[in-house]
């Protein structure tokens, strides 16, 4: 459960004329995001091919040899990177109705998988994300979403395990 006290709520608003209100709090958002992360888990698979090859960076070997030095010379500079995201904590949600936008921090564990013939390989490097920061905004139009990130930034990362020598000091 997060650490917070759960605000007042209004019972009843007596201006809206409908049977059935629900309230929605950034405690109940805080307690939704800790719990999905407790019980169900958050994890998701990102293939190589996500990024359109007109991209400079490219989830490759040589495109991220840039980032993780000694990438590239350890399993060459063709090898196709999958990464591997998951959601350790989400937590400080919080919505501000002036600006329509929603925000919320998450921890989580960022691996680096190298694919050699179509098969997931070993994971190369594994990043520690503490305390990323998103703001965004929802539009929904009829049945159309679209969710516009408006700020993001991480207060660090950290280097778990790798298997091409000591990135420390590359990443910090």
């Amino acid at each position: 459960m997060p650490d917070a006290t759960p605000p007042v709520m209004p019972y009843i608003d007596s201006n809206n004329p409908s049977k059935v209100q629900a309230y929605v709090s950034n405690f109940l958002a805080d307690s939704l995001g800790h719990t999905w992360c407790e019980t169900i888990g958050i994890n998701t698979w990102f293939n190589s091919d996500i990024i359109p090859s007109s991209s400079p960076i490219q989830l490759n070997t040589k495109s991220l040899d840039i980032f993780f030095p000694g990438l590239a010379a350890k399993y060459g500079n063709d090898s196709l990177v999958d990464l591997h995201l998951t959601i350790t904590d989400l937590h400080d949600f919080a919505s501000v109705e002036s600006t329509e936008t929603l925000s919320g921090h998450a921890n989580g564990l960022l691996e680096f998988w190298i694919v050699e013939n179509g098969t997931r390989k070993e994971s190369a490097v594994d990043l520690d994300l503490n305390d990323f920061f998103g703001q965004f905004h929802i539009d929904i139009k009829g049945m159309d979403i679209a969710i516009n990130v408006t700020a993001a930034s991480i207060k660090s990362l950290s280097v778990k395990s790798d298997t091409i020598g000591n990135l420390t000091n590359a990443v910090e």
